[in-house]
């Protein structure tokens, strides 16, 4: 079973916004740091439950793409907390077909698997940095 982290700004979204409460995803409220702890502790509990939650390092699409944007913590410490490896999945030209307002249109993307990554002997700054 799966459950993907999402922004709370995109639950308004008509139909987008209704099937991520229907399907358990997890909802955080960037701006409120209450918010970013119970989302941590929600998705430590659903990994060590046998559930893999879907993260977005970088919190956000790039706004300068095909750069990356900084990575944030938060994926890094659920692992390093839920002992859980990662599996990195790379979207490679994704911004072709899709703009900053969930705009979709005609373009081709690659999605590489990476080999998943362990942060049982790393600190969280060096998975960040793998």
């Amino acid at each position: 079973t799966k459950s993907f982290l999402t922004k709370s700004s995109y639950t308004a979204i008509p139909v987008f916004g209704w099937t991520q409460y229907l399907a358990s995803d997890i909802i955080v409220n960037l701006s409120s740091p209450e918010s970013r702890k119970k989302c941590q502790d929600d998705c430590v509990a659903m990994i060590k439950d046998g559930w893999s939650v879907v993260m977005y390092p970088e919190g956000t699409r790039s706004k300068s793409p095909p750069s990356l944007s900084n990575f944030r913590r938060g994926p890094f410490s659920v692992a390093k907390e839920s002992n859980a490896k990662l599996l990195p999945i790379v979207l490679k030209n994704s911004f072709h077909g899709m703009g900053r307002r969930l705009d979709c249109s005609k373009g081709e993307m690659e999605i590489v698997i990476l080999e998943p990554v362990s942060m049982e002997d790393k600190t969280i700054d060096e998975g960040m940095e793998v």
